[in-house]
């Protein structure tokens, strides 16, 4: 009995050890693991929002390089292919009466109508007229509009008189053109 006795006194340190242990697991391990998942959730969350934030700014940086082609395709547009229109109308009736003359073609009452479009800053300038020739001359003719180094667009072609065949075709076209204003 007496071993016995002897050992109920180790029994009261192990137990106050182990009361110790379970205080100081619920008094700071505990919430000290709830603390490190709770922090680990956040640094996941937050990586994936660092990795969206670089998608965003490979997608903006991609956007702004688009921007600055298209800014330098539009002044290309406006200087080369837009030309002013004082020096622009003069080679585009030019090319419009040796066509005419090539395949040809009469040419009578051209009509001219412009419209400043301030927004674009560009001048739009149409050209109306009939033509009478031939059926190939004529096709020859807008043909050869179509493929014009001057940048021409044939709004509208219309034969007058559909009754009419052979050489005396008479046919309405409308064509226009822009012009810069830089």
């Amino acid at each position: 009995m007496e071993l016995l006795w002897h050992r109920k006194w180790l029994v009261i340190p192990v137990l106050i050890a182990m009361v110790a242990n379970i205080l100081i697991l619920t008094i700071f391990t505990l919430p000290r693991e709830r603390w490190l998942r709770k922090l680990d959730s956040k640094a996941a969350e937050l990586g994936m929002r660092i990795e969206s934030g670089k998608e965003e700014l490979a997608q903006k940086r991609d956007n702004e390089k688009r921007l600055k082609e298209l800014r330098r395709q539009m002044e290309s547009f406006y200087s080369e292919t837009l030309r002013q229109r004082e020096v622009g109308l003069v080679d585009i009736l030019g090319e419009v009466e040796e066509l005419a003359k090539r395949f040809k073609v009469e040419k009578q009452n051209i009509q001219y109508n412009h419209e400043i479009i301030e927004e674009d800053k560009v001048i739009l300038f149409e050209i109306t007229f009939p033509l009478r020739g031939s059926y190939d001359n004529l096709r020859r003719f807008v043909n050869q509009i179509e493929n014009s180094k001057y940048f021409l667009i044939i709004d509208r072609v219309e034969l007058s008189n559909p009754e009419e065949t052979g050489d005396n075709l008479k046919l309405n076209i409308k064509l226009s053109t822009y012009f810069s204003l830089m």
